[in-house]
């Protein structure tokens, strides 16, 4: 009787001890939605609030889905109670899948438009690369134009420095070829009035000035091999004489006059002491042969 009595109370059970069961249940699939939902959230971690917001939603959904199961279970078997916690998981985790397909495509989009930010700088940083390699290249060809500009410069310097040089030369020379046109004009001058004034002192008549001449030249002694060599000397000079005889004849008078003419003395035919010495002067060449 014992044994019966102890086996009674499993037997039979109360409708009180059934709901117990059932919260008790109920707990354990609560504790274990809060642990997936833990877990997921650690998941989960480090994501932007709009997610998390999300994920706070889908908690309360669920939540709100247990509680009614948990009410519906005081009037319902626990079959339908199993069969709304399943439901509600996999309503969890539908939320759960589109949730994190969202931050993937948002991740992915992010991805993509940091590339695309790193392909515009990186075009940016070329193209700046670029304009500085052209400006680098325009400086150059604008500092050997400077340069180019400034050698052309100098040469045209160089070039009028040369000019100026040459023309201060000529004329230089130039005032050289008048000075010494002008010692030749006074030296003509003079002689010219030596002569006059030789002419002024001459004899009145030419007899007498030939006279005079002739006496000049006899004085002199002239041998027949001086005569030859007078004849010799205005041979030379280009007032030609055939021969040289020693005689100072009409033809060698003649050549004396020719040679006292271009030397600007009186054309008298007959030589003084410093005439012959000029005229040996001159021949000294022809002489020395």
């Amino acid at each position: 009787m014992a044994d019966d009595w102890s086996e009674k109370p499993q037997v039979l059970r109360s409708p009180k001890s059934r709901v117990e069961a059932a919260r008790e249940a109920e707990e354990r699939r609560r504790a274990e939605i809060t642990r997936g939902i833990e877990e997921l959230g650690r998941a989960l971690d480090g994501r932007d609030h709009l997610a998390r917001m999300s994920l706070l939603a889908a908690v309360v959904i669920v939540l709100s889905l247990v509680c009614g199961g948990a009410l519906m279970l005081m009037v319902l078997p626990i079959q339908a109670a199993q069969d709304e916690y399943r439901s509600a998981v996999a309503e969890l985790q539908r939320l759960t899948a589109r949730e994190m397909q969202r931050l993937t495509d948002r991740e992915n989009a992010e991805t993509e438009a940091a590339a695309r930010n790193a392909a515009e700088e990186k075009a940016l940083a070329e193209e700046a690369e670029r304009k500085a390699a052209e400006d680098k290249l325009a400086a150059v060809a604008v500092a050997r134009r400077h340069e180019e500009e400034a050698r052309q410069a100098a040469e045209e310097k160089a070039r009028a420095e040369a000019a100026r040089e040459m023309a201060e030369a000529q004329a230089r020379a130039a005032a050289q070829e008048a000075a010494k046109r002008q010692v030749i004009e006074d030296a003509r001058r003079k002689a010219e009035e030596a002569a006059r004034k030789a002419a002024e002192g001459k004899p009145k008549s030419d007899a007498e000035g030939r006279v005079q001449a002739e006496r000049t030249e006899a004085s002199l002694n002239l041998s027949e091999q001086d005569r030859k060599r007078v004849q010799v000397a205005l041979n030379s000079l280009g007032h030609e004489i055939p021969t040289a005889t020693g005689y100072f004849g009409p033809r060698t008078r003649a050549m004396i006059t020719a040679w006292q003419k271009t030397q600007g003395l009186p054309e008298t035919g007959c030589l003084t002491e410093s005439q012959l010495a000029t005229l040996r002067q001159q021949a000294a060449t022809a002489l020395a042969k």
